[in-house]
Protein backbone atom coordinates (compact mmCIF):
# COMPACT_ATOMS: atom_id res chain seq x y z
CA UNK A 1 0.00 0.00 0.00
CA UNK A 2 1.27 3.19 -0.78
CA UNK A 3 -0.40 6.68 0.46
CA UNK A 4 -1.58 9.12 -2.40
CA UNK A 5 -3.12 12.48 -1.73
CA UNK A 6 -4.74 11.04 1.44
CA UNK A 7 -6.08 7.66 0.61
CA UNK A 8 -4.72 4.55 0.44
CA UNK A 9 -4.57 3.05 -3.35
CA UNK A 10 -2.86 -0.11 -4.36
CA UNK A 11 0.29 0.45 -7.24
CA UNK A 12 0.15 -2.23 -9.78
CA UNK A 13 2.57 -1.87 -12.60
CA UNK A 14 0.90 -0.91 -15.95
CA UNK A 15 1.44 -4.44 -17.69
CA UNK A 16 -0.97 -5.84 -14.94
CA UNK A 17 -3.92 -4.20 -16.61
CA UNK A 18 -5.05 -5.33 -20.11
CA UNK A 19 -6.64 -3.72 -22.86
CA UNK A 20 -10.05 -3.37 -21.85
CA UNK A 21 -13.14 -3.47 -24.41
CA UNK A 22 -15.04 -0.22 -24.78
CA UNK A 23 -18.22 -1.98 -22.51
CA UNK A 24 -15.70 -2.78 -19.64
CA UNK A 25 -14.65 0.56 -19.63
CA UNK A 26 -18.52 2.16 -19.38
CA UNK A 27 -19.24 -0.37 -17.00
CA UNK A 28 -16.15 0.57 -14.44
CA UNK A 29 -17.39 1.04 -10.45
CA UNK A 30 -17.59 4.29 -8.57
CA UNK A 31 -14.40 3.66 -6.51
CA UNK A 32 -11.95 3.00 -10.01
CA UNK A 33 -13.57 5.78 -11.23
CA UNK A 34 -12.67 8.15 -8.11
CA UNK A 35 -8.68 6.26 -8.55
CA UNK A 36 -8.69 7.51 -11.82
CA UNK A 37 -9.61 11.01 -11.61
CA UNK A 38 -7.44 11.77 -8.61
CA UNK A 39 -5.21 15.47 -8.55
CA UNK A 40 -1.69 14.79 -10.04
CA UNK A 41 -2.51 10.68 -10.24
CA UNK A 42 0.82 8.41 -11.61
CA UNK A 43 -0.32 7.38 -14.86
CA UNK A 44 1.11 4.34 -14.02
CA UNK A 45 -2.28 2.62 -12.64
CA UNK A 46 -3.67 2.92 -15.91
CA UNK A 47 -1.93 1.32 -18.61
CA UNK A 48 -1.57 3.94 -21.44
CA UNK A 49 -4.86 2.85 -23.84
CA UNK A 50 -6.58 2.46 -20.71
CA UNK A 51 -5.86 6.13 -19.83
CA UNK A 52 -6.40 7.33 -23.20
CA UNK A 53 -9.86 5.27 -23.37
CA UNK A 54 -11.29 7.01 -20.40
CA UNK A 55 -10.37 10.34 -21.32
CA UNK A 56 -11.85 9.84 -24.55
CA UNK A 57 -15.29 8.56 -23.52
CA UNK A 58 -15.20 11.64 -20.72
CA UNK A 59 -14.79 14.05 -24.10
CA UNK A 60 -17.31 12.65 -25.84
CA UNK A 61 -19.78 12.82 -22.90
CA UNK A 62 -18.78 16.65 -23.17
CA UNK A 63 -19.29 17.16 -26.35
CA UNK A 64 -22.68 14.86 -26.13
CA UNK A 65 -23.92 17.03 -23.38
CA UNK A 66 -23.06 20.59 -25.08
CA UNK A 67 -25.13 19.17 -28.64
CA UNK A 68 -28.22 18.50 -26.89
CA UNK A 69 -31.18 20.86 -27.55
CA UNK A 70 -29.68 21.82 -30.87
CA UNK A 71 -32.32 20.19 -32.52
CA UNK A 72 -33.39 20.76 -36.78
CA UNK A 73 -34.07 24.55 -36.09
CA UNK A 74 -33.18 26.36 -39.23
CA UNK A 75 -30.59 29.16 -39.13
CA UNK A 76 -32.35 33.17 -38.93
CA UNK A 77 -33.11 34.20 -42.44
CA UNK A 78 -31.63 37.69 -44.03
CA UNK A 79 -34.11 39.61 -45.20
CA UNK A 80 -32.30 38.97 -49.00
CA UNK A 81 -32.64 35.31 -48.26
CA UNK A 82 -35.96 35.48 -46.71
CA UNK A 83 -37.48 37.28 -50.06
CA UNK A 84 -35.50 34.60 -51.97
CA UNK A 85 -37.07 31.87 -50.47
CA UNK A 86 -41.02 33.12 -50.65
CA UNK A 87 -40.72 34.52 -54.27
CA UNK A 88 -39.75 31.05 -54.80
CA UNK A 89 -42.68 29.42 -53.06
CA UNK A 90 -45.30 31.86 -54.27
CA UNK A 91 -44.12 30.96 -58.20
CA UNK A 92 -44.08 27.50 -57.29
CA UNK A 93 -47.54 27.80 -56.02
CA UNK A 94 -48.50 29.70 -59.32
CA UNK A 95 -47.60 27.34 -61.82
CA UNK A 96 -49.23 24.75 -59.23
CA UNK A 97 -52.50 26.96 -59.86
CA UNK A 98 -51.83 27.06 -63.11
CA UNK A 99 -51.76 23.46 -63.93
CA UNK A 100 -54.09 22.27 -61.61
CA UNK A 101 -57.20 25.07 -63.32
CA UNK A 102 -56.31 23.55 -66.92
CA UNK A 103 -56.48 20.15 -65.70
CA UNK A 104 -59.72 21.05 -63.72
CA UNK A 105 -61.22 22.12 -67.01
CA UNK A 106 -60.43 20.00 -69.16
CA UNK A 107 -61.96 17.32 -67.06
CA UNK A 108 -64.78 19.09 -65.46
CA UNK A 109 -65.53 20.95 -68.71
CA UNK A 110 -66.30 24.25 -67.18
CA UNK A 111 -68.21 26.29 -69.35
CA UNK A 112 -67.56 29.91 -69.52
CA UNK A 113 -71.30 30.60 -67.89
CA UNK A 114 -74.59 29.29 -67.16
CA UNK A 115 -76.24 28.09 -63.87
CA UNK A 116 -73.50 25.47 -63.23
CA UNK A 117 -70.14 27.59 -63.43
CA UNK A 118 -71.05 28.88 -59.70
CA UNK A 119 -70.87 25.43 -58.46
CA UNK A 120 -67.92 24.57 -60.54
CA UNK A 121 -65.77 27.11 -59.11
CA UNK A 122 -66.77 25.97 -55.55
CA UNK A 123 -65.54 22.94 -56.36
CA UNK A 124 -62.37 24.73 -58.66
CA UNK A 125 -61.64 26.62 -55.21
CA UNK A 126 -61.91 24.10 -52.75
CA UNK A 127 -60.61 21.39 -54.32
CA UNK A 128 -57.56 22.25 -56.57
CA UNK A 129 -56.81 26.26 -55.47
CA UNK A 130 -57.38 25.68 -51.76
CA UNK A 131 -55.01 23.04 -50.59
CA UNK A 132 -52.40 24.40 -52.97
CA UNK A 133 -52.33 28.05 -51.44
CA UNK A 134 -52.45 26.66 -48.00
CA UNK A 135 -49.11 24.97 -48.79
CA UNK A 136 -47.56 27.89 -49.68
CA UNK A 137 -48.96 30.00 -46.56
CA UNK A 138 -47.67 26.84 -44.38
CA UNK A 139 -44.09 27.12 -46.11
CA UNK A 140 -43.95 31.08 -45.90
CA UNK A 141 -44.77 30.91 -42.16
CA UNK A 142 -42.13 27.83 -41.66
CA UNK A 143 -39.78 30.17 -42.91
CA UNK A 144 -37.66 31.79 -40.22
CA UNK A 145 -37.55 34.97 -41.46
CA UNK A 146 -35.55 38.08 -39.81
CA UNK A 147 -36.93 39.01 -36.25
CA UNK A 148 -36.47 42.35 -36.79
CA UNK A 149 -39.24 42.40 -39.62
CA UNK A 150 -41.86 39.68 -37.91
CA UNK A 151 -44.40 42.71 -37.84
CA UNK A 152 -44.34 43.04 -41.58
CA UNK A 153 -44.19 39.36 -42.63
CA UNK A 154 -46.46 37.90 -40.03
CA UNK A 155 -49.13 41.38 -41.43
CA UNK A 156 -48.45 39.94 -45.29
CA UNK A 157 -49.52 36.32 -44.24
CA UNK A 158 -52.49 37.36 -41.87
CA UNK A 159 -53.69 38.97 -45.47
CA UNK A 160 -52.87 36.48 -47.22
CA UNK A 161 -55.43 34.16 -45.45
CA UNK A 162 -57.74 36.53 -44.87
CA UNK A 163 -58.04 36.68 -48.96
CA UNK A 164 -58.12 32.97 -49.50
CA UNK A 165 -60.90 33.06 -46.71
CA UNK A 166 -62.81 35.46 -49.30
CA UNK A 167 -62.01 33.50 -51.97
CA UNK A 168 -64.30 30.35 -50.64
CA UNK A 169 -67.21 32.46 -49.56
CA UNK A 170 -67.27 33.72 -52.85
CA UNK A 171 -65.47 31.56 -55.58
CA UNK A 172 -67.49 32.90 -58.91
CA UNK A 173 -65.97 36.55 -58.23
CA UNK A 174 -62.63 34.88 -57.26
CA UNK A 175 -62.34 32.89 -60.57
CA UNK A 176 -63.62 36.04 -62.44
CA UNK A 177 -60.56 38.12 -61.25
CA UNK A 178 -62.38 39.96 -57.87
CA UNK A 179 -59.27 41.84 -56.23
CA UNK A 180 -59.69 39.47 -52.85
CA UNK A 181 -55.86 39.35 -52.72
CA UNK A 182 -55.10 43.15 -53.94
CA UNK A 183 -54.03 44.11 -50.06
CA UNK A 184 -51.93 41.05 -49.88
CA UNK A 185 -50.05 41.77 -52.95
CA UNK A 186 -49.56 45.07 -52.24
CA UNK A 187 -47.95 44.51 -48.90
CA UNK A 188 -46.02 41.74 -50.25
CA UNK A 189 -44.59 43.96 -53.35
CA UNK A 190 -43.73 46.91 -50.85
CA UNK A 191 -41.34 44.10 -48.81
CA UNK A 192 -39.95 42.62 -51.75
CA UNK A 193 -42.07 39.43 -52.06
CA UNK A 194 -42.74 40.53 -55.70
CA UNK A 195 -43.59 36.87 -57.67
CA UNK A 196 -46.16 36.65 -53.92
CA UNK A 197 -48.82 39.41 -55.92
CA UNK A 198 -52.01 37.42 -55.85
Amino acid sequence: MAEYAGKDVVRFEAEAYPPVSLSSALNMNQNSFEIATLVGMDRSFLSTRQYLLVFGLLALLVLSAGGCGGGDAEAQLSKAAYIKRANRICNETREKTQQGFVAYARQNQVPESGPTLNAEAADFVGKVFTPIYEQQLDQLEALNGPSADQEKTTKILASMRSALKTSQQEPLKFIRGAPFFEEASALATAYGMTDCTG
